[in-house]
């Protein structure tokens, strides 16, 4: 299902949430977790998000420093977030809203393709293994390291969690098979 859709009182429809592959998840659940830290921040309230997020006191201690991080990020100081990000506790670093800012950091301070990028992606697909959008996430980073094989397999598990053949995904993984020399295959 890519979008919820809600009936109004007036009979028309609207769309109230809709995926997003690319973070394997629905819109509504991307915002959740900046927004509660956003509000758990500015009202300094530890229990609030414990309700909202699940989230232990590993989390709650690092509230002011994932805001720093968001601010270096959008500042451009991608080197600074990402110390700060490798000096946050192991299980604040698996949440996948900073996985995704590592990565992003990489990107941008290191280089796509480069080996610390490569390396987040790895680490990514690691504390992620199942998600459809690191799966997708990765086929870059593979491709740039000549890992064909790793590629056309992290697209295959983005089909399937498509249902199966989407038409995209299909020319994706025709032109990894088509880079790695499987013209055949292609």
């Amino acid at each position: 299902q890519d979008y919820v859709v809600q009936r109004r009182p007036d009979d028309s429809l609207e769309i109230t949430d809709f995926y997003i592959l690319l973070t394997g998840e629905m819109f509504s659940q991307t915002l959740r977790v900046p927004y509660a830290l956003a509000v758990a921040e500015h009202m300094k309230n530890a229990t609030f998000i414990r309700q909202v997020l699940g989230a232990d006191n590993s989390v709650i201690d690092a509230i002011s420093k994932l805001t720093a991080i968001a601010a270096l990020f959008k500042a451009n100081h991608y080197k600074e977030a990402l110390d700060a990000i490798d000096a946050l506790p192991p299980s604040v670093q698996k949440i996948k809203m900073i996985l995704m800012i590592r990565f992003e950091c990489a990107e941008k301070y290191y280089g796509s393709g480069s080996p610390q990028s490569a390396a987040v992606v790895d680490d990514i697909r690691a504390a992620l293994p199942d998600d459809p959008a690191v799966n997708f996430l990765a086929v870059d980073s593979y491709i740039v390291r000549k890992q064909y094989d790793k590629a056309d397999e992290a697209l295959a598990n983005v089909n399937v969690f498509a249902g199966g053949h989407d038409g995209y995904v299909d020319v994706l993984r025709a032109n990894v098979q088509k880079d790695a020399g499987h013209t055949a295959a292609a």
